[in-house]
């Protein structure tokens, strides 16, 4: 992540170029500006890790059933 001043901050273009690139950090206040683009991407991998991370604990704790068993046992109780 690239970081940059306050100051820097007013000049858009070397902005979206520096955005183009990745996040970058802006010091003084704690700020991150980046891409929309790559915004999109964070938050869907977070998303994306998340329902891994509940499958994982459902694993865990025997909340998931094995799919050929439900089927076949759905196969029996509605004879298809």
């Amino acid at each position: 992540m690239q970081k940059i001043s306050k100051e820097e901050l007013k000049n858009y273009k070397i902005i979206e170029q520096l955005c183009h690139k990745g996040p970058v950090f802006v010091e003084e206040n704690d700020l991150v500006v980046m891409d929309m683009n790559h915004y999109e991407k964070m938050i869907k991998s977070i998303q994306e890790a998340k329902i891994l991370y509940t499958g994982l604990l459902d694993e865990s704790a025997n909340r998931v059933k094995d799919g050929e068993v439900v089927l076949n046992a759905l196969k029996e109780k509605y004879a298809l």
